[in-house]
């Protein structure tokens, strides 16, 4: 396992399986139909493997916070080979906001607002964006470090703002608790009971 940190934020883990398959299936069981998918940051961790599990994807674009990381990163864990994957090095704000692409699902495995790099994808401006480039279905989600047992005051603040800045944009906005604590926004039904989803009963 390996961890990679930016500006004293940690980005991703490789090889942690529970937290891979949270950040991805929680937000693709919501809509098992889902054919192109957007993740920024995280990706060597191993969350593309996972989404490529989905039969019906046609395409996942992946973006990184710093580009050159996946070179680093290519040295200990190499990004899947297959067609429908696409690794895109460019500013994700800046792809974002000019890529005609239209996706069903965004998975942001980013760290919590701490620098002007960052903080750019959790505000209302951004999120104004990114709607427009998301289907009428479409899922959103962020992975928080996990609050615990314990709230902080400051830990409060943020993920109150994050939530009331997600609530602006999507009409429903849910939390689900795990490995972090999952936010995930559409303008359509949020199912949280994840195990039903799988079970192919919710």
């Amino acid at each position: 396992q390996y961890n990679f940190y930016s500006n004293g934020s940690l980005l991703f883990t490789t090889d942690n399986t529970i937290l891979n398959e949270e950040s991805v299936h929680y937000a693709m069981l919501q809509r098992k139909s889902s054919e192109d998918v957007l993740i920024v940051s995280g990706g060597v961790s191993g969350m593309i493997d996972e989404v490529l599990k989905y039969p019906l994807v046609k395409s996942i674009d992946y973006l990184e916070l710093n580009p050159q990381l996946v070179g680093m990163a290519s040295k200990y864990k190499q990004l899947p080979i297959d067609s429908r994957f696409k690794y895109i090095p460019s500013d994700g704000r800046r792809f974002i906001q000019t890529t005609d692409k239209i996706y069903d699902v965004a998975i942001f495995a980013i760290p919590e607002p701490s620098s002007l790099q960052i903080n750019r994808f959790y505000t209302d401006e951004f999120l104004q964006i990114l709607k427009r480039k998301l289907s009428k279905d479409a899922v959103i989600t962020y992975g928080l470090p996990p609050a615990g047992n314990y709230i902080s005051p400051i830990k409060a603040h943020i993920e109150a703002s994050i939530y009331q800045t997600l609530k602006k944009n999507f009409r429903n906005v849910e939390i689900i608790p795990g490995e972090k604590d999952y936010l995930l926004a559409s303008d359509s039904a949020i199912n949280v009971d994840i195990a039903a989803i799988a079970a192919g009963s919710g």
